[in-house]
């Protein structure tokens, strides 16, 4: 699991996308009922992530929360 209390895609998807393909790692599905959330970024500033970022949670800024952004991984 790798969660950041940011919402910035230099922490959270950059991050996820680059240890993914340098550790074989496979990103999971989570299933999370809340009002807030949206699928990871594939691209941000130019910048192509992968198909299975949309597979991430990023958890938006509101009255009752902070900006999360939370990933399930798995070693494959």
């Amino acid at each position: 699991m790798y969660s950041t209390c940011t919402i910035a895609p230099e922490e959270n998807e950059e991050v996820i996308n680059t240890i993914c393909e340098k550790y074989g790692l496979a990103i999971e599905e989570i299933s999370l009922d809340f009002e807030f959330t949206r699928p990871g970024l594939t691209e941000f500033n130019g910048k192509k992530y992968s198909e299975e970022m949309k597979k991430t949670l990023r958890i938006l800024p509101s009255k009752i929360s902070e900006g999360f952004f939370i990933a399930k991984l798995r070693k494959i």
